[in-house]
């Protein structure tokens, strides 16, 4: 009898040690599935997210990868969603290429565990703006009426989307405020038998359905080509695609919650109202300390945004600032390049006339006041002509300059009172006479020189920087 109760314990002991080791096998198998499949949705985040082109989705370059993250931490909190993208019309008409996840969201009602199925849309501005929501009832389901956060249509609308706000919101706390949602108030009840919608209000789509006005759009949805991309966080053998398991449990929600309901019509005790009035107070609490929170991010983020547009502008101004320096720098340089040239050719006049320089300095160490004169030869032997027509041109050029600076000083003089009219214009007719023969002499040189082939300015001798250029110089034009 020993032996053969050993043999019993021996036996019971190794199908124990053979469960633990399959168990052992199917958790490494699963951890094995779910890293493949975890690889596999980032492959396909990674895929959909870089498409270029007409199929390309209409967000940000810079919050794709916000993006990302965002569903892949998601579909980690809930392994019952999956995801999926395809056309979704607007209420205006307007069609997008948009991501949406689908599935479940799990709610605990009277201790037990009911999956809410839902649908959640990823609006172009996403994530700056917050989602959009869908309850998405089974067919035997309906939307329990006046609800406090989900319309008629199946459309939530709560505390957390209405006061969304980037980047410190995200969908993993958008799950998280739903479930508690859904877990305070039910959202979806078991439609009575011979159930029709009233007049007017539109009905919520369905599990794996479209939104109010994108039913129409199913087949132009498939043959858009909209991808579907199970959920790899979802355990293995969980029932396959998320539609059929939110069917299941959303069939078990609604046989509960109708049982819910029943129970909710109870007179209900001292006890209970307590508690649902300090819910309600509690909940009127936080929700006004959210507004005002909300109110102060608000405030802060405008203040916020008059900095912004504040150093804009002075970027602005800095730039146009740099552009001026800019300027002036070149300026500076083509200046610095004419002084370069001017003490280049200056140094070459002394080193060709080395005696000027021994006399300037013979008179300097001598302490002679007339050096300036000794150094500076007279003006009239800075110029010189090389043929008699050059000479007879830079004479009557002279005569042109100083008859201009006579009919100025007289100009001055009569101003000032110091000439009489009738001398004023008696001398003014003379002097514009005279000019007037100088400047025809001047054309007439000028048109000789021209037809003799003179095109060369005239030599100087002496001080190169004093020699002036009558070549190509209008003897009719006002000095400078």
């Amino acid at each position: 009898m020993a032996f053969f109760g050993g043999g019993n314990g021996y036996h019971q002991t190794h199908q124990q040690q053979q469960q633990q080791q399959q168990q052992q096998q199917q958790q490494q198998q699963q951890q094995q599935q779910q890293q493949q499949h975890s690889q596999a949705v980032v492959s396909y985040l990674n895929s959909v997210l870089s498409q270029r082109g007409q199929h390309a989705l209409p967000y940000a370059e810079d919050a794709k990868w916000t993006i990302r993250q965002h569903l892949l931490d998601l579909l980690r909190e809930f392994p019952s969603l999956q995801v999926k993208n395809g056309t979704y019309t607007h209420n205006d008409g307007r069609n997008a290429h948009l991501l949406r996840t689908e599935g479940t969201i799990p709610m605990f009602y009277q201790n037990v565990r009911y999956n809410v199925p839902v649908t959640i849309f990823l609006l172009e501005a996403y994530p700056r703006s917050a989602p959009l929501v869908y309850v998405c009832p089974t067919p035997d389901m309906i939307v329990k009426p006046r609800h406090s956060s989900v319309d008629p249509s199946g459309k939530v609308s709560c505390d957390f989307l209405r006061g969304w706000m980037h980047p410190r919101a995200n969908l993993v706390d958008l799950g998280r405020s739903l479930s508690t949602l859904f877990s305070r108030d039910p959202p979806l009840f078991s439609k009575p038998p011979g159930w029709t919608p009233p007049p007017g209000v539109a009905q919520a789509f369905s599990v794996g359905g479209s939104p109010p006005g994108q039913q129409q759009q199913q087949q132009q949805q498939q043959h858009n080509g909209g991808q579907t991309f199970a959920n790899p966080m979802q355990p293995h053998g969980n029932g396959g695609a998320a539609s059929a398991s939110a069917s299941a449990a959303s069939s078990a929600y609604s046989g509960s919650a109708a049982a819910g309901s029943q129970q909710q019509q109870r007179p209900q005790t001292p006890r209970s109202t307590f508690r649902t009035d300090a819910i309600a107070r509690i909940t009127h609490r936080i929700g006004v300390a959210l507004s005002s929170q909300q109110q102060h991010e608000q405030r802060t983020l405008e203040s916020l945004f008059e900095e912004q547009n504040a150093l804009e502008e002075r970027g602005k101004t800095l730039e146009k600032g740099c552009r001026e320096l800019q300027a002036e720098r070149e300026a500076l340089e083509n200046s610095v390049g004419q002084l370069s040239e001017a003490s280049a050719r200056m140094k070459g006049w002394l080193k060709d006339h080395p005696e000027a320089v021994a006399m300037a300095r013979s008179a300097a160490e001598n302490g002679d006041a007339s050096a300036a004169s000794v150094v500076q030869p007279p003006f009239d032997e800075a110029v010189t002509a090389r043929d008699p027509r050059g000479a007879q041109l830079l004479a009557a050029r002279a005569e042109d300059l100083a008859i201009e600076d006579a009919l100025y000083a007289l100009e001055d003089a009569f101003r000032h009172g110091a000439v009489e009219a009738g001398d004023y214009l008696k001398h003014t007719r003379m002097l514009c006479r005279s000019q007037f023969f100088e400047r025809a002499k001047q054309n007439k040189l000028l048109s000789t020189l021209a037809s003799a082939g003179a095109t060369s300015a005239p030599s100087a001798s002496r001080h190169p920087s004093h020699v002036a250029t009558l070549e190509g110089v209008n003897p009719m034009a006002a000095r400078s």
